[in-house]
């Protein structure tokens, strides 16, 4: 009796994963049909063309594709290639290459490192003198808004003004 290779090798819903999720998460299912009555498949992560992001990833064998590490859509490719194949009980086989694509999650990180380019602070000077301006980084690269607030440390806001843009200017005239 002679053996079909299996055929159609496809994943059933898209290959996208949201960024953040734990070691494990669900991703997606493949599936592929076989001609030959009864025929059992196994689904495999394989060595060739379009591996590159393999280890990523577990394939079970009974097609469920699962993460093997964590994903960060900021630090990390948006797009993962991976190669499967399935293969009969008598070892004829398909194989694809499948895109993953990695979803961004807006997760709202606090800008850091801020720092003040510094200009100078002379007496005398009229209200409205610029003293220097702040820079902080958003690490989604937003729009970062400046203000003075109350609190720790903010005894020497009453004189000082700070535009939204980061412009810090002095709000009396210094002696």
């Amino acid at each position: 009796h002679s053996n079909t290779a299996p055929a159609n090798l496809n994943s059933t819903v898209p290959l996208t994963i949201a960024e953040n999720q734990s070691v494990g998460t669900f991703v997606g299912e493949f599936n592929a049909t076989d001609p030959d009555v009864n025929a059992t498949l196994t689904y495999h992560l394989v060595s060739g063309v379009g591996d590159g992001n393999n280890s990523l990833f577990t394939l079970q064998s009974n097609g469920t594709l699962k993460t093997a590490t964590t994903f960060d859509y900021e630090r990390n490719a948006s797009t993962y290639s991976i190669r499967v194949q399935a293969k009969d009980e008598h070892n004829a086989t398909v194989e694809g290459n499948f895109t993953v694509t990695l979803t961004d999650v807006f997760d709202n990180q606090a800008p850091g490192a801020i720092s003040i380019q510094f200009a100078s602070l002379t007496e005398n000077q009229p209200i409205g003198t610029v003293v220097g301006k702040l820079n902080a980084v958003d690490p989604e690269a937003g729009v970062v808004r400046y203000a003075l607030i109350n609190g720790s440390g903010s005894s020497g806001n009453q004189f000082f003004t700070v535009d939204p843009t980061g412009v810090l200017r002095t709000a009396v005239v210094f002696d």
